[in-house]
């Protein structure tokens, strides 16, 4: 029997880490989506997620990463971030791998480059409302996709990613999805306008926003949202994958991370 979940609950479950692929807390790199676009699963008995979680290599295999084109392209994202951090002389020392190798090696792992996370928690396979309704629609809270998306705002979810980026301070977090620009803003506690990136490759050109604000010892964070990788108006080429890649450490100007 399904158990129906109160509002609190939900609110509780959802305040953790709970929806989040994890990887490296550690990591100077934090990549957000909007949520997991993979098959839906019923909400059913779930505890709070209080410790981040990664990728290991069976579960990549479970995942089967090589055939979703989101993991190829924001690991080419990480890939031209990293390169973009380091000079000649680092890169001689320490080559950054081919975008392929950190994918199938490193993504979202515990010693990798990046800590990948969430504003939503819930699968959807697609923007469907009847799918939707499908999979969540059993709990009275989740009926109305909006008004789940709005108790993650004001029901602790939002607030446990500020905490969690306070705490952590990762010097670059990459979002991508334009359209929940103000939600991203929200969640890591940034504020005020944003500064506008144009990239191009030639044929067509994408504007990312990129906002910064002092962590809570002085250092400098930066929140850049990206139109989504690999949509058909978003970065849907290799080098506006590479250039949105490098905007991070354009935007920190500091050089390196």
């Amino acid at each position: 029997m399904t158990k129906i979940f109160s509002r609190d609950e939900l609110g509780e479950l959802f305040a953790s880490f709970y929806g989040m692929d994890g990887g490296n807390l550690k990591a100077p790199l934090w990549v957000c989506g909007i949520e997991h676009g993979s098959t839906a699963e019923h909400l059913c008995e779930a505890p709070r997620e209080e410790k981040a979680g990664h990728w290991t290599a069976e579960k990549k295999d479970g995942l089967r990463i090589r055939s979703w084109p989101y993991w190829r392209n924001i690991s080419k994202i990480i890939v031209a971030t990293a390169r973009g951090a380091q000079s000649e002389s680092e890169l001689k020392v320490n080559a950054v791998p081919h975008w392929e190798v950190y994918r199938d090696n490193h993504l979202h792992t515990l010693h990798g480059w990046d800590f990948k996370l969430n504003l939503f928690p819930l699968q959807c396979s697609s923007v469907s409302a009847a799918d939707w309704t499908e999979y969540h629609g059993q709990q009275p809270e989740l009926a109305n996709k909006e008004s789940y998306r709005q108790l993650c705002r004001d029901g602790g979810r939002f607030a446990f990613i500020r905490r969690t980026v306070d705490y952590h301070r990762p010097k670059v977090i990459f979002a991508s999805g334009v359209q929940f620009r103000s939600d991203f803003v929200d969640a890591f506690g940034f504020e005020g306008s944003p500064r506008e990136i144009h990239i191009e490759d030639g044929n067509q050109a994408r504007t990312l926003f990129a906002y910064e604000r002092n962590d809570a010892r002085g250092g400098k964070m930066t929140l850049v949202v990206s139109p989504f990788p690999g949509s058909r108006h978003g970065l849907n080429s290799n080098k506006l994958m590479e250039e949105a890649g490098k905007t991070p450490v354009a935007v920190l100007q500091c050089g390196r991370f």
